[in-house]
Parts: structure tokens; sequence; C-alpha cells
């Protein structure tokens, strides 16, 4: 018989550990406040969550550092991580001058507008739109001293990786990452940053070569630009297409109808020609984890963060999938196996 006494004893001996939980976290907050630890305790908490991000870049870069066939870890992890830091320092050196110039340009472009703009605006909404650009250029620096301190995290933990699995296992008797999924996600998460990679140069050289055939200004940058929105599903190539379209009409007298064609027409060459090439079939990430990327990544490394949010969900669900293959088959997985045959 349905009783509400009942009822609420079940959910008071359901609800009671967690509420516990959460009144020890309050009570702990408060005493560190209270003794003046509380700011060390944060300090401490960045240092960790970096180390742990340094852990899952370390994971991500295996599969690269694991197909050499030096005979050194240490070689091997060098090489990997000089590689990928050259890429990054090249992409800064080539962006960043190109970027001063493109900010040049929009002081000249945009003066109409800007007291257009000033005029219908208050002088305090002004100020704080100003404090709000330095706050949001002081977080990208951040976000890039972030980024710094978990690649260095994450070379260290790639130098001891073999260790730290031993170590792992033998702390604990019942393993939750087997062999088998070790192996499974390497496999699927190197098909995947490999594809990633072809997918983003094909995207940026015909790009590229497009804009500066058109004379778009700082055509490298943008292309660079349209090659990252064209990550995010569905709405990122809109998104691109859209803001180089508003460049293209504020940078030339004449509005150029074909670049913009051509534009469309190579987003979708890649969408559905390229991409299915590349992965034998179009890649599906869930727009749900794409969207908490975005949010996590961006808070913890700024702009670049966000730019790199959708590479970082896809390669969350694929070892997911690489875990849920591993708890049900005997065998490594491969690609196909993982992405497209397995039923999660």
């Amino acid at each position: 018989m349905f009783s509400l006494e009942r009822l609420f004893i079940k959910a008071q001996k359901g609800f009671f550990p967690y509420l516990c939980l959460i009144l020890c976290l309050f009570v702990t907050v408060l005493l560190l406040q209270a003794i003046g630890l509380w700011d060390l305790t944060i300090h401490v908490f960045h240092l960790l969550l970096m180390i742990g991000y340094g852990f899952v870049f370390a994971w991500i870069l295996e599969p690269w550092i694991m197909k050499w066939n030096f005979s050194s870890r240490m070689v091997r992890v060098f090489l990997v991580y000089l590689i990928l830091g050259g890429i990054g320092s090249l992409l800064l050196w080539a962006c960043i001058p190109q970027m001063i110039v493109l900010l040049q340009d929009m002081v000249q472009v945009f003066p109409k507008w800007l007291f257009i703009i000033k005029q219908q605006i208050p002088e305090e909404l002004w100020t704080q739109g100003y404090q709000f650009m330095f706050q949001k250029t002081m977080g990208l620096m951040d976000g890039m001293t972030n980024f710094g301190m978990v690649f260095m995290s994450a070379f260290f933990i790639s130098i001891d990786m073999d260790h730290i699995k031993n170590l792992y296992h033998r702390l604990f008797s019942v393993s939750f990452f087997d062999e088998n999924f070790y192996y499974t996600s390497y496999n699927i998460i190197y098909q995947y940053t490999k594809g990633i990679g072809l997918d983003l140069l094909f995207l940026f050289l015909t790009t590229s070569l497009l804009l500066s055939l058109f004379q778009f200004p700082n055509a490298p940058v943008y292309a660079i630009l349209l090659a990252f929105f064209n990550l995010f599903p569905v709405i990122g190539p809109l998104i691109g297409w859209l803001f180089l379209t508003m460049i293209a009409l504020l940078s030339y007298q004449e509005f150029p109808f074909l670049l913009i064609v051509l534009l469309f027409i190579i987003q979708q060459i890649e969408s559905n020609w390229v991409q299915p090439f590349i992965f034998k079939k179009v890649m599906e990430l869930r727009p749900t984890l794409t969207l908490v990327s975005l949010f996590i990544c961006g808070r913890l490394f700024g702009l670049f963060g966000m730019m790199i949010s959708p590479i970082v969900a896809g390669i969350v669900q694929l070892m997911f999938r690489s875990f849920l293959f591993s708890k049900k088959q005997k065998t490594v997985g491969t690609w196909e196996e993982v992405w497209y045959n397995f039923q999660d």
C-alpha cells in the first residue's frame, strides 16, 4: 500500500549519504577560508588539474610515440614532442604577424562603424567594452600559459608512461584499463588524429590558395580560422562561411560573389567527399559532448582551447567506444569495428 511516510523514509536513506558529503565539503571550505588556506588550496587544485590534463594529453600522443621504431623511449618521446612543438611554433610564427596586419586593417576599415556605434552607446558601456576586450586578451594569455603547463606535464608523463602502467597494475588487482583497451584506444586515436590532420590540411591548402587567387587580405589566417570552424558539427561551417562573407563585404569595393560560392563548394566537397574518404564514413560527433568540451576547453585554455575542443570531444568519444569494445571483445579493435560496427 502506498504511503507517503514510507516514501519519505526511503528518500531519506537514499539522499542521506550525499547530503553528508555536501555538508562535509561545505564545512571544509569554511574551515579553509577561516584559517587562510583557501587560496593556497585553489592553486594546488589548479596545479593538479593541469597535471591531470597532462595525463590525457600524454595518452593522446602515446599512439604516435609507439609508432616509432627506436628502442629508446626517451628518443621517441622527444621526437614526437619536438615535431608537435615545431608545428605549433611555426603556426604562431606565421599567424602572429598576419594577425597584427589584420588588426591594422580592421582599424582602417571600421572607423566609420565605430564612430556610429559610439554615438549610440553610452560612455559607461563603451568603457566596459574596452575592459571586456582587455580581460579576454589576458584570458588568452592565461590559456596559453595553462596549455604550456599541460604540454610540459605530458612530456614528462610520456617519458615515464611504461612505469606508470606497471605501477597501476601492481596497485590494483582488478585492472580497470586492460591491455586490450590500451591497444584499441591507441589504434583508434592514431587513426582519428591522423585523419583530422589530413582534413585540416586539405581545408587550409585549398582555402588559402583560393583566397590568395582573389587577393583576399591575410589569406593564410582566414584559411586557418575557416578550417577550425569546420571542426564544429552542423553550425561550424556555416559560421565560418558567414564570417568570411562579412570580411569580404568590408574588404572589397565590389562584392566577390564567385569567391563566396567557391568557398561554399569547397566546404561541401570536404564534408561530403574528403572526410568520408579519410575516415571511410562521415564522422558523427555527439553535439552535447562537443558543447561540453567547448565550455571546458574554453575555460581552461581560452580561445585556443575553444578551437581544439571538437578534437578533444572526438577523442573522448573514441576512448569511450574503445573501452566498451574492449569489455565485450577479446581482440584489439580496428577503426571500422569500434566506430562503425560496434553499437554503444
